[in-house]
């Protein structure tokens, strides 16, 4: 999994946004520009964007539809074989969303970590 979550993320590229994301980031650093909006927000919205592309390349990439892993909505992103796993940024930000959502902060899971650095 930790493969075809690393060959998804490098295909990664802003211009893969849908039209109304890149309006909401456009409008983002518009803001940052002009100092009403802080840069790690940014920042946030992108790498947000990133891992919702991911998710859904490394959920629809037929080497794993072959293990008949499942894939959810809400809570871990892929579950196997009573094994949970969750496709992770790796930034601050992520480790705090996912340490205080509702449903997880009592889940042990494995982070299959997609990013620019390791954690």
């Amino acid at each position: 999994m930790q493969d075809v979550t690393n060959e998804a993320a490098g295909g990664w590229s802003l211009s893969l946004m849908s039209a109304r994301a890149k309006l909401h980031h456009k409008d983002l650093i518009d803001g940052a520009k002009n100092g009403s909006v802080p840069w790690w927000k940014v920042h946030r919205f992108e790498m947000q964007r990133k891992g919702a592309w991911v998710e859904d390349l490394v959920l629809d990439d037929p080497r794993i539809k072959a293990l008949g892993v499942t894939g959810k909505s809400t809570g871990v992103d892929i579950s196997h074989k009573g094994l949970r796993y969750d496709i992770m940024s790796g930034t601050d930000s992520d480790f705090v969303t996912h340490a205080t959502r509702q449903g997880m902060s009592d889940m042990v899971f494995r982070m299959i970590y997609f990013g620019s650095k390791r954690p």
